[in-house]
């Protein structure tokens, strides 16, 4: 029981980072790569989720 609530979790873990990233591409390309803005709220997304 406690290893499948640990896989499962592990699962939502995964699967949450690949939506922040995925939702973050999006916001960049809607963006000016070149915008400084982006690109740190990008780097900082990086650190918090990876």
């Amino acid at each position: 029981m406690i290893k499948m609530v640990k896989v499962t979790r592990k699962q939502q873990y995964w699967s949450h980072i690949k939506l922040i990233s995925t939702q973050v591409a999006v916001r960049s390309s809607s963006t000016t790569g070149a915008d400084p803005k982006s690109r740190a709220e990008r780097h900082s997304a990086r650190i918090h989720w990876v």
